[in-house]
C-alpha cells in the first residue's frame, strides 16, 4: 500500500509539472493539455482505488477478529472435562453396608476402587490416618489427600474437597441408621459428621437430623 501512495504522489507531481511552464521544457499547448488531462485521469483513478481500499480494510479486520474469536471459543469447547474424583475404599469382604456406601459414592459421581482386607489391616489403615477409636466405623476411605471413615454422605465429602480445610479427614462414627449405605426403611438416627486432625482435634463438620 505504501508503494501505491508513492505512485499517487508521483502522478500528482507529473500533473503539476505539465501545468507549470516554469518546470523544464514544455510540449506544445495542445499536447500539454492532453497530457495534463491524461495525468489527471490517472491521478483520480488512483485516489478512487485507495478510497475503495480503505473501505475494505475495516471489513477485512472485522472478519479476522471474528475468525480469531471463533478459534478461541472452539479451543475452549474442546477442553477435556474435569476427571471424576477417585476414592480408594478399604473394607471387610463380608460387609454389605460398605458395598451400599460405595454405590452411594458412585451415584454421586465418584470413581471408587475397593480393597477387601482383614480386620487387622483395616484397623491399621485407620490408625495410620489418625482415626481414633471413638471415630471408627466399618470402612476407611482415601480421597484426594483426606481420610473418610464410615458412612459419611457424599455431599459432605464434596464440600470438604471444595473447601480444602486443614484437617486429616471426616468420620461418621459407628454405623448410624439412615446414613448412606445404612438405610433401614423410614428409620433414621440423628448423627454428626466429625472433622478430625492427626493431632486429635475434633469438631462437628455437619449435623444430620
Amino acid at each position: 500500500m505504501v508503494m501505491d501512495v508513492m505512485h499517487v504522489v508521483a502522478e500528482e507531481h507529473d500533473l503539476k509539472s505539465l501545468a507549470d511552464p516554469r518546470v523544464g521544457p514544455q510540449p506544445p499547448a495542445p499536447a500539454r493539455r492532453l497530457a495534463i488531462r491524461a495525468a489527471g485521469d490517472r491521478f483520480w483513478a488512483r485516489v478512487r482505488w485507495h478510497t475503495e481500499d480503505m473501505r475494505i480494510v475495516p471489513i477485512a479486520m472485522a472478519a479476522v477478529a471474528l475468525a480469531s474469536t471463533a478459534l478461541v471459543f472452539g479451543a475452549q469447547a474442546q477442553k477435556p472435562a474435569t476427571a471424576p474424583t477417585r476414592v480408594v475404599v478399604y473394607k471387610s469382604p463380608s460387609c454389605g453396608c460398605c458395598g451400599n456406601w460405595v454405590q452411594h459414592l458412585r451415584t454421586a459421581g465418584f470413581v471408587v476402587e475397593t480393597h477387601d482386607v482383614t480386620d487387622a489391616k483395616l484397623s491399621a489403615v485407620a490408625a495410620e490416618a489418625g482415626v481414633s477409636d471413638d471415630l471408627r466405623s466399618c470402612h476407611t476411605a482415601k480421597v484426594d489427600g483426606y481420610t473418610v471413615e464410615g458412612h459419611v454422605p457424599a455431599a459432605d465429602i464434596q464440600k470438604m474437597l471444595k473447601e480444602r480445610p486443614k484437617i486429616a479427614g471426616l468420620s461418621a462414627p459407628g454405623m448410624p441408621v439412615g446414613s448412606p449405605g445404612m438405610e433401614q426403611g423410614g428409620q433414621k438416627d440423628a448423627y454428626d459428621v466429625v472433622a478430625f486432625t492427626k493431632t486429635g482435634v475434633k469438631t462437628v463438620y455437619a449435623k444430620h437430623r
